[in-house]
């Protein structure tokens, strides 16, 4: 008798893209490891997804392949559908936050563009925790390069601003969340949508700030906004979803 327990095993495995790790060399000789989930080769991929791990301690060197264990525990099955080049770099640096991390990702995105010849200028920014907290700050900073971000159980940072130019922004946030206050992420949310910015934001019930395992079907519901979004389907105007929860 096959037991409940391998059936949701083998439901979570089919169709799941394989995550393998390599080294992107940049210039200036930094080396940045990745983890990465592409679309089979017969299938042309419609966007890149970078996505940024939660915080560690940063007394010590960033374990290795963190971002590729972010990426086979959320991303990779929350955003299957969407058929994306889903890429998460290990920090190069001590934190997301850092000068010349910043100036690392620009450096990955033009290669990894390149190297998957993805068309259209934007990307998909995703972070989780502190990652998230780096994607509502890189996504001011750099509105031009990000078709749209989505923030997942992370809060913007002090100098975060909400702007008119902001590109769309998908929030998933616990309702409970003890470590980054439900509140500051609401209140982002709503300036955003005063700014006249598509902004959504999904609460969770009942989930632990680290508990990635409840974010996945969340983030399955953000496939289609964000298929329509790096589709170059026309975005002026476009409604704000309510917020659910």
């Amino acid at each position: 008798m096959v037991g409940l327990g391998f059936l949701r095993w083998l439901r979570a495995r089919v169709g799941r893209a394989a995550v393998h790790t390599t080294t992107v060399a940049l210039p200036g000789g930094v080396r940045v490891r990745v983890g990465v989930a592409a679309p089979p080769p017969e299938a042309t991929a419609c966007a890149l997804v970078l996505c940024l791990h939660h915080a560690w301690d940063t007394t010590k060197p960033v374990p290795r392949g963190l971002g590729a264990r972010l990426l086979e525990a959320l991303f990779e099955p929350g955003l299957r559908d969407l058929r994306a080049v889903l890429v998460a770099p290990d920090c190069p640096g001590a934190r997301w936050s850092d000068p010349d991390v910043e100036a690392a990702l620009l450096s990955l995105i033009a290669e990894l563009r390149q190297r998957h010849r993805l068309a259209g200028d934007g990307v998909v920014l995703a972070g989780v925790s502190d990652g998230a907290t780096a994607a509502w700050s890189f996504t001011c900073r750099h509105p031009a390069m990000v078709a749209a971000a989505v923030v997942i159980a992370g809060s913007p940072p002090p100098a975060w601003r909400a702007e008119s130019s902001a590109p769309p922004i998908f929030a998933v946030h616990g309702r409970d969340d003890e470590v980054m206050p439900l509140a500051a992420v609401r209140t982002a949310i709503g300036l955003l949508r005063a700014h006249g910015v598509q902004a959504d934001l999904q609460v969770v019930e009942g989930s632990a700030h680290d508990d990635l395992a409840a974010f996945v079907d969340p983030l399955r519901a953000l496939v289609a906004p964000l298929r329509a979004i790096v589709s170059d389907r026309p975005r002026a105007g476009a409604p704000s979803a309510p917020e659910r929860g």
